[in-house]
């Protein structure tokens, strides 16, 4: 309720009172926010893409390429910017500033191509179809030399029989005046104007011309390519077309060249090396087409406003675009761009309090742009999902998730336990976008209560994922991080979204009980272990004892009694009964304490279950680490500061750079795969700080049942220090946050940018539990 109200005083502020009281004149809170969030740049994986919230989204995208190439057998185009892809080596891109709903600004430093590409979207947010956008795209040369870029904007949608999507303005030798109008239910009557600079003749000392280059069109016009993509889930493979069409012109340019080399030879005609090579689009448009590609070739810096409006009119009959004067574009534009990114700063800091913590103007910078890239990253998906069944493997029933992701080139989809953790920090900002993104988590549960640990929805989310690691499992789970977040939203929302994902979270951690339990009474063991690997529990190839049916694993047993202790205590507050839970909480409790705790080694670990008795297989490192991470251990207990001394000690998991994953001193540290067996992850070390503050510093117990706070506190303070030095540090460095960091240099490590979990650095900053 408070979050709704501060947005709707957002609006006021940059729209005016008057607009938006017109605009949402009868409207609910939720039918304001679901208009808010119908559009959105909901495609992480593209450098830029928006779509709309839907199971047959409306798409757009961006696409580029520099042109300079003046052989045949070297084709520009062929390394087209669409897709984030680690491989092109972009020197940095992500979100400057992102507010989860009406605007986003993005820089893109391509290295290889020494281009600066902008992208910055405003929506006007109207109670109809989701509201009106404008969307900036700026290129410039990061060199001393112009370049010459040829840019593509496209738009699509699988149209139903009754709806249309058609081409404004056309022409032989291409467009002068840009745009699309269409009708579709989901979006009503509307229309798509691409307006580069304030009128088309601006960009003419801008436009390669002249015998210095080879090419079949006018590049005077704007180039366009309707397409009839047919099949469910084909239009995001728009990149595959395009490059045929330019393959196919490239052709067309080398036949004509070589013609005129055979009259040359004839002395017919004085003709030399062919020039600059620039393939274009074909200005056709076949009847029926559903996507729709326009191309601008052109020398930086130069930009375009793409313009997306409500059209009440007869569009179809249109030979020109028509906009109203209330449109998003020039400097009605440009002064909306400052509006939002004064109002973004603003609540920025108010919702986490930087500048008062006295953190550098540049350090805020770097926490905007993290807390932007991970909140810029939610994505919409639908489609189906591949599950195990028996000795088959079948496609699941179409289902959607609004969701964040971990890494928009390595990661672009939604991971159960990753979310859990990405919303403890996007809550803080809007928690009506938190309970959404769980709403949508918890409708994926099946009428067994299981959710899959990754949701690789679509046709397109399969792209990015190796055969072998695509069909989920019905008896795999993953940690239940969401807890983490349902614990804090009880918190600081009304409740009602609790009561409503109650049954399901009961649902949820039935089903962890009845298929994860062990051998032994109050025990519990992840399913889906190799000999190397534990995918399902998160820490992947965290060592653990020789695969066994009589394994018991710390970490799952403190998860269940976590899920337990929130299912208590969301039951006791909205008066339900509790009993059960608290029951299961005691007594998973007792268990850790009598059977997990290893006296020889001064550490909990896991235990494997024998004829012979009960074997502790310790591994000092973030496993042992859980039951102090979920507040299980009694603030004066022995064993706590045992725990408190490994995570000190410079041997064990202290370094300099954060709580290392494995302990050096273990004979697994640095080895094989090396993903959990030393390097640094963010996640943990938060859990760490989070539980350091909330349970050992902070505790409402007396002093003298607090004996070890002040080496809690020391730890706290060195910890915090050292990863927000070290994170900033390599982000100023390279560019990007990262996926780990490496414990010997504290260098980042594997894919990026990982704006997941690696974002809890501002909850830390903030100091937000």
């Amino acid at each position: 309720m408070k979050t709704r109200l501060v947005f709707i005083l957002f609006l006021l502020g940059v729209f005016g009172q008057d607009d938006i009281q017109q605009t949402f004149s009868g409207s609910t809170e939720a039918e304001i926010y679901n208009s808010t969030m119908f559009w959105g740049s909901y495609r992480p994986n593209l450098y830029f893409g928006m779509k709309t919230r839907s199971e047959r989204p409306f798409l757009t995208g961006l696409m580029w390429n520099t042109v300079g190439s003046r052989s045949f057998y070297q084709s520009d185009f062929e390394n087209m910017r669409h897709t984030c892809e680690q491989g092109d080596n972009m020197q940095r891109y992500g979100w400057i500033r992102h507010d989860g709903q009406t605007f986003g600004e993005q820089e893109v430093i391509d290295k290889k191509m020494s281009l600066n590409v902008s992208t910055i979207f405003v929506k006007n947010p109207t109670s109809q179809y989701g509201g009106e956008w404008s969307y900036r795209v700026r290129v410039t040369s990061t060199s001393k030399d112009q370049k010459i870029v040829s840019l593509y904007n496209y738009f699509g949608v699988d149209l139903l029989p009754d709806e249309r999507l058609d081409l404004i303005g056309k022409a032989h030798k291409g467009l002068v005046d840009v745009g699309l109008t269409g009708r579709t239910k989901d979006l009503g009557n509307f229309q798509i104007a691409v307006l580069p600079g304030d009128d088309v003749e601006d960009l003419d000392d801008y436009t390669p011309k002249g015998r210095e280059y080879s090419t079949s069109k006018d590049l005077t016009r704007t180039l366009y390519e309707g397409l009839h993509v047919a099949g469910e889930d084909q239009l995001w493979r728009v990149r595959d077309p395009i490059i045929q069409s330019l393959r196919k012109d490239q052709q067309k340019i080398f036949s004509s060249s070589v013609g005129k080399t055979e009259k040359k030879k004839k002395g017919r005609e004085e003709s030399d090396e062919p020039g600059i090579i620039v393939p274009t689009l074909s200005n056709e448009a076949p009847k029926g087409s559903n996507m729709y590609v326009f191309q601008r070739v052109l020398r930086t810096p130069f930009q375009f406003d793409v313009v997306f409006t409500h059209d009440e009119g007869e569009g179809a009959t249109r030979k020109r675009i028509n906009l109203r004067d209330d449109a998003l574009h020039g400097e009605s534009l440009d002064e909306a761009i400052q509006q939002r990114r004064a109002a973004f700063d603003a609540s920025f800091e108010e919702k986490f309090h930087l500048q008062r913590k006295s953190f550098t103007a540049d350090q805020q910078r770097f926490a905007r742009e993290t807390f932007s890239n991970l909140i810029g990253g939610i994505g919409f998906f639908h489609g189906r999902s591949k599950l195990q069944k028996g000795q088959s493997v079948v496609e699941d029933e179409a289902r959607s998730l609004f969701t964040a992701v971990p890494s928009r080139p390595f990661f672009p989809r939604g991971f159960l336990w990753d979310e859990g953790f990405h919303q403890l920090v996007i809550q803080k900002w809007n928690h009506d976008i938190t309970e959404d993104v769980l709403k949508h988590w918890f409708n994926l549960m099946n009428h067994k209560g299981w959710i899959a640990r990754e949701q690789i929805l679509g046709l397109e989310a399969r792209s990015k994922v190796p055969e072998e690691f695509q069909t989920q499992n019905e008896e795999y789970a993953n940690p239940p991080t969401m807890l983490f977040t349902i614990d804090r939203l009880q918190k600081i929302s009304s409740g009602k979204v609790l009561l409503e994902l109650l049954p399901k979270l009961d649902k949820w951690v039935e089903w962890f009980m009845r298929t994860q339990k062990g051998s032994l009474p109050n025990t519990f063991r992840w399913r889906g272990r190799t000999a190397n690997h534990t995918l399902t529990s998160g820490l992947d190839d965290y060592p653990r004892a020789d695969v066994s049916d009589d394994e018991l694993h710390l970490d799952l047993i403190t998860w269940m009694a976590i899920a337990n202790k929130l299912m208590w205590s969301i039951s006791e507050t909205n008066n339900r009964p509790y009993d059960t839970y608290k029951k299961r909480y005691d007594t998973y409790v007792q268990t850790i304490e009598e059977l997990f705790w290893d006296p020889q080694t001064k550490a909990y670990g896991d235990v494997l279950h024998g004829k012979a008795g009960n074997v502790h297989v310790v591994h000092k490192g973030y496993i042992t680490l859980f039951p102090f991470l979920g507040g299980l251990i009694p603030t004066d207990s022995p064993r706590l500061d045992a725990i408190l001394d490994l995570l000190l000690d410079p041997k064990e998991v202290w370094s300099p750079y954060g709580i290392r994953s494995l302990s050096k001193s273990d004979r697994y540290f640095g080895t094989n795969e090396n993903y959990w067996r030393g390097p640094i992850w963010m996640n943990i070390n938060y859990l760490v700080l989070q539980s350091l503050h909330n349970n050992y510093i902070h505790s409402e117990l007396s002093l003298d049942k607090q004996p070890y706070r002040e080496k809690a506190q020391r730890l706290y303070n060195n910890l915090r220090s050292n990863l927000i030095a070290n994170v900033y540090k390599v982000w100023k460095e390279t560019g990007y946050v990262w996926e780990q960091y490496d414990p010997n240099d504290g260098k980042g490590q594997r894919s990026h940018p990982f704006t997941g979990w690696t974002s809890l650095i501002i909850n830390i900053m903030g100091e937000t539990y």
